[in-house]
């Protein structure tokens, strides 16, 4: 009995005590779309990156969603380039994502946007 509530206790202070990541970037973009389940973003001088997973009931229109976001965001940061993806994987990708951001790094980020034509 000592054991289980040890475990939960522990287990209720591990859980209170993890870190926010919502940055206010991404708390803003989850304002403005309430469509968007999980957000995260890279921001740099000139770079704006956000990758998102969209709500599961809404995952049907999640590119419209993001070439929205990235059409609003275009127009509030004209002088930075601007890239969405709705992709699971970019998500996590951006996530992991803690060194400055370098050109290579960039560009693997930018294949997950689904807004960029492909070469055939």
């Amino acid at each position: 009995m000592r054991i289980m509530c040890l475990t939960i206790v522990s287990l209720f202070l591990l859980t209170s005590c993890q870190a926010d990541t919502d940055t206010p970037f991404n708390q803003q973009l989850k304002a403005t779309y309430p469509d968007i389940h999980v957000v995260e973003s890279i921001v740099t001088d000139d770079v704006i990156y956000v990758a998102m997973i969209i709500k599961p009931l809404k995952q049907f229109s999640e590119q419209k969603i993001a070439a929205d976001i990235k059409k609003d965001l275009g127009k509030k940061y004209p002088n930075h380039l601007v890239y969405t993806s709705s992709d699971m994987k970019a998500t996590i990708e951006v996530r992991k994502q803690t060194s400055p951001l370098t050109q290579e790094r960039l560009n693997q980020l930018i294949s997950y946007d689904q807004s960029i034509e492909k070469d055939d």
